[in-house]
């Protein structure tokens, strides 16, 4: 623990040094894609909207989950290409923005399970989509604020409209432009939705406690897609904000992120 803590803030520092930006290093690099990972450590929070006025966030609830490991970064379109390449599938349009260093997009809710099923029989390892408790208790990083960073809007958070970027309105940013929040995740505010693994329900009466995802086995419609995109308003971006499309949809302002078992 002592020589992961010192790891972790000789990296950070020289980061600062160099960049002006502070910078975590990886808790688990996949092989395959190289895809890095940060641990997130397990614990309770409260989930839904803090100030009561979302009813779609309502009621807020104590929620315990589990240590789990999330991307650093969202899903890039050079790492779902390994998939596509490796699987036949057709690799989705990245609309002419370039695709190194972009989250992928065009992929719906059954394209990004594909993945995570395939890098799982890659790795060895147990790789999902996030469900929504894991996603939100993520974004927060221990905090209770209406943003990850305070209750005020900042600019130079995230791509959005309104966010203050050089991409607001006009297309996704590459991955890791701006800063991480307390846990060491980026780009969780805007860029692109990501997709988790619960279905739609428009409010949390009867949500689970327990961190696990909140399915229901006769329903196959919409599923939940949390963080807003590069053209949603930033006044839509709070940290207990919700959306969901149908799990079908493929367009430009939707992808994915995913979370390893310990």
């Amino acid at each position: 623990m002592r020589t992961s803590f010192f790891r972790h803030l000789t990296l950070s520092l020289l980061c600062i040094l160099l960049t002006g930006t502070i910078s975590y290093a990886a808790d688990y690099t996949e092989p395959t894609t190289r895809m890095e990972f940060v641990l997130i450590k397990g614990g309770t929070f409260t989930m839904g909207d803090l100030t009561g006025t979302n009813q779609f966030a309502l009621p807020t609830r104590e929620v315990t989950v589990d240590d789990f490991y999330m991307g650093k970064y969202e899903v890039t379109f050079v790492q779902y290409d390994q998939y596509c390449t490796d699987t036949g599938r057709a690799r989705p349009s990245g609309g002419g923005w370039g695709r190194t260093g972009r989250p992928v997009f065009n992929v719906n809710w059954h394209d990004a399970v594909g993945f995570t099923e395939w890098l799982s029989q890659k790795s060895g390892k147990t790789i999902r989509l996030p469900s929504e408790a894991e996603w939100e208790y993520a974004y927060r990083g221990k905090t209770k604020t209406a943003y990850w960073w305070g209750d005020q809007w900042q600019t130079g958070k995230g791509a959005c409209d309104g966010c203050g970027s050089q991409w607001d309105k006009k297309r996704t940013a590459p991955v890791g432009s701006f800063p991480p929040n307390p846990f060491g995740i980026y780009d969780m505010t805007g860029n692109v939705f990501e997709w988790t693994l619960d279905h739609r329900h428009n409010n949390y009466n009867g949500a689970p406690s327990d961190g696990s995802p909140w399915v229901e086995t006769e329903q196959l419609g919409s599923r939940i897609a949390r963080g807003g995109s590069w053209m949603m308003n930033k006044n839509e971006l709070r940290s207990a904000d919700r959306s969901w499309e149908e799990s079908s949809t493929r367009f430009n302002q939707v992808g994915f992120r995913v979370v390893m078992e310990q």
